[in-house]
């Protein structure tokens, strides 16, 4: 069985959490799906046609991706849209529910996915089920730690987070600028596991991130703050992972990253096929391709940013060197000891944002 090699890498875009609602859509034009196309919208990993070039031969189609760099974005070409226009979506997991709700998802038919072959860790019933049925499944994932250049700091040295916070790291650290995992992160600094912070414990949390912004020297989107670890500029990024550095492993090998000790943020993302699809069973085998050991290979490598794959049984295909990159032989514990993204109370979301704010203003 032959390896699964990388694309080339290109810059990644950020993620975001899906912050509006959804509403019954609009009218966009993206060339109505026909018996040899098929459409997708989802983030940029799904746009690298390394990922899907085997399907399109096999199933004689023409696979269209139009990429996002943020939830939101999504939203709008959903609410631009006409039934028919899109017939697959990638989607953070924990927002598959809300288009599920929306009426926008088609229920994955039971049985035709390979569910037993997905890490049991990531699935999240409360955010991919709705009614006792399936709506969206775990594809990829990743985590929101620390990246950092391993020729000029000690992994030992930085497997505490607090470690971040010694003035000998002033004007060594980028922060990548998301209040919504950069808060949680904080968190776990203080003990606080994400779904405990609430407005009593609020100021404990601000506290350290103005601490660990007087060892910043800059805050930025995931762009900046990975050009900046690879020019050297820092050594370090608060919130950055394998996606932000196992791409480059060919030409900036000193580029790695590690979860500490106290975990971190889990990142992941779900597909599903779109209730108005006029592609249902190509849809339903674009989704058995994406999940198929070979498609979770691919997947795992694409251009734009890498993560692990969602099926265990891409391990064969993906090489010694990749699964280094990946930190495949500690996702057991990295899983054990990591928190899925969820979805917060609206005022708890909005005082997040505020603490965000005023963080960056001081």
């Amino acid at each position: 069985m032959s390896k699964v090699s990388p694309a080339k890498p290109r810059a990644v875009r950020p993620r975001r959490a899906l912050l509006v609602a959804l509403a019954v859509a609009g009218t966009l034009v993206v060339g109505h799906a026909d018996a040899a196309e098929l459409n997708v919208v989802a983030w940029c990993d799904h746009q690298d046609p390394n990922t899907f070039e085997p399907f399109e031969k096999a199933n004689d189609v023409k696979v269209n991706v139009k990429s996002y760099e943020g939830t939101g974005t999504l939203v709008s070409y959903i609410q631009q849209s006409t039934p028919g226009d899109w017939d697959i979506v990638s989607v953070d997991s924990v927002d598959i529910i809300k288009l599920a709700k929306a009426g926008l998802l088609e229920p994955l038919e039971e049985g035709a996915y390979p569910l037993d072959d997905i890490y049991p860790e990531i699935f999240m019933p409360e955010s991919e089920t709705l009614d006792g049925k399936r709506y969206g499944i775990p594809e990829k994932f990743g985590y929101n730690a620390l990246a950092y250049n391993s020729k000029n700091v000690d992994a030992d040295e930085i497997k505490d987070l607090n470690a971040l916070l010694d003035p000998k790291y002033k004007d060594r650290i980028a922060i990548y600028d998301y209040y919504f995992t950069a808060i949680q992160t904080a968190a776990l600094m203080n003990g606080i596991e994400p779904d405990e912070i609430n407005a009593e414990n609020m100021p404990k949390i601000a506290e350290t991130l103005k601490k660990l912004k007087a060892n910043a020297k800059l805050f930025g989107d995931i762009p900046t703050v990975q050009t900046a670890l690879a020019t050297g500029d820092v050594d370090i990024v608060f919130g950055g992972a394998e996606f932000l550095v196992a791409g480059m492993g060919d030409t900036k090998p000193e580029l790695t990253w590690l979860l500490p000790e106290q975990g971190g943020l889990r990142w992941q993302s779900s597909i599903g096929i779109f209730e108005g699809s006029k592609q249902k069973d190509l849809a339903k085998k674009f989704v058995e391709w994406t999940l198929s050991p070979e498609g979770q290979a691919r997947f795992a490598q694409s251009s734009c940013y890498w993560g692990m794959p969602g099926n265990k049984k891409a391990g064969p295909l993906i090489s010694d060197e990749a699964k280094a990159r990946l930190q495949w032989e500690e996702q057991p514990a990295y899983l054990e000891r990591s928190y899925a993204y969820t979805a917060t109370d609206p005022e708890l979301d909005k005082l997040m944002v505020e603490t965000w704010a005023e963080l960056q203003q001081d």
